[in-house]
């Protein structure tokens, strides 16, 4: 029981030291014989400390006074992060948000799950579900107020999407999936489905001065010339708001449906759903050449209508995210090749605008760039021939 009230003297002493400090200052002395009696069994008696002068004084008062803070300043923070909902902590502060109410018409599925969001340029979208025909709440920051945006919804298939500026006025209150974006296209068979000619070999990315492509009934050649020739498209193509005329240092051409689309065209691509593998056989005219492959990624575009332009999301994007299939060693043989997609959501198949495509790189080929930075130090030109490329279930 004795030890006991002497931690509890000692916490009680921790707890009020700044006050005892001051005391202590103000008698002259710091009163330890009270301890005493406390811990009777003691060989050494507990004796009062005088305290002579101004400056021991008032070193015991700024001592006691600073400890006190820190005890206290101690207990505070550990109890406000075990217990934050005390009434002495301070709260989460409310964000600051703008909500919208808009009610999602969809006559043709009334129990439809739908997915609506708001993207604004550069910022991470705000995504809301809902059901058709019912009011959905959405709210953005205070900061994107007055900031133009993009307002999508998307339920089985059918998009809504158009350009709203994040005020009250200017934001709908009803929006319909009934005459947007209709379902994608449905392959029309249970059996294999042909990338050619379905989708055509007409996207063409990278250093496109240096492809051409001669097309076949079922093989479709490849020819490119490594020389840096433009126009450069590729995620670099503006620097500093000033068109980068550097070689991007690689080539491709991606199989778009329809051809040309780069997510312009509203009834683009194929309901994929159901496929989960993909195979081709390809090979190379001119030796060795390695070669990525891959499919998806129609998402974003350049809008060169400002005068620094900036990369913005296309209309119509495909919802095959960009998936590498591989880089592969192409020799003068034909070669088979397949992918398994069976741990890609679903979704992902549902409207698939990019079909598949090949990119060489200088870097996977030996290529190095001139001194200059216009073009290689050795010129190369790789032919390569692809064909039945098709998905299967």
């Amino acid at each position: 029981m004795k030890d006991i009230l002497g931690y509890l003297a000692i916490l009680a002493i921790l707890v009020l030291f700044g006050p005892i400090a001051v005391i202590c200052a103000c008698i002259g002395k710091i009163p330890l014989g009270i301890l005493n009696p406390i811990f009777p069994g003691r060989r050494q008696k507990f004796k009062d400390i005088p305290l002579e002068g101004k400056i021991q004084k008032v070193l015991v008062t700024v001592v006691g006074i600073v400890v006190w803070v820190v005890v206290w300043g101690t207990t505070y923070f550990i109890l406000c992060s075990v217990f934050p909902n005390l009434p002495i902590c301070p709260g989460t502060p409310t964000p600051c948000l703008i909500c919208y109410q808009v009610r999602v018409q969809m006559d043709s599925a009334e129990d439809a799950e739908v997915e609506v969001r708001i993207e604004v340029n550069g910022k991470a979208p705000i995504i809301v579900t809902t059901r058709a025909n019912s009011v959905a709440e959405i709210c953005v920051p205070c900061s994107y107020a007055g900031q133009p945006a993009v307002l999508i919804a998307e339920a089985n298939g059918y998009k809504y999407r158009q350009d709203v500026e994040l005020t009250a006025g200017a934001f709908p209150s009803l929006i319909s999936l009934l005459s947007e974006t209709p379902p994608c296209k449905s392959p029309g068979s249970s059996g294999p489905f042909s990338v050619y000619p379905n989708y055509g070999p007409s996207g063409y990315m990278g250093d496109i001065g240096d492809i051409t492509v001669e097309k076949g009934p079922e093989v479709v050649r490849f020819i490119y010339e490594i020389r840096g020739r433009g126009p450069h498209e590729w995620e670099w193509k503006y620097v500093n708001c000033k068109t980068n005329l550097r070689p991007c240092q690689f080539a491709g051409v991606m199989y778009l449906n329809p051809p040309s689309n780069w997510g312009e065209i509203s009834n683009g691509g194929f309901n994929l759903q159901g496929f989960r593998c993909v195979r081709w056989e390809a090979r190379s005219v001119t030796g060795t050449v390695n070669v990525e492959f891959v499919i998806g990624g129609i998402e974003w575009k350049w809008d060169d209508q400002e005068e620094c332009p900036v990369r913005v999301p296309v209309p119509y994007p495909g919802s095959m995210p960009r998936v590498s299939l591989g880089i592969k060693t192409l020799t003068e043989h034909w070669q088979s090749f397949e992918y398994d997609l069976s741990d890609n959501p679903k979704d992902d198949f549902r409207c698939v605008v990019g079909g598949f495509a090949w990119i060489i790189s200088w870097g996977s080929n030996q290529v190095r760039l001139n001194e200059a930075g216009t073009g290689p130090k050795q010129p190369k030109t790789f032919t390569i021939e692809i064909r039945n490329i098709r998905y299967e279930r």
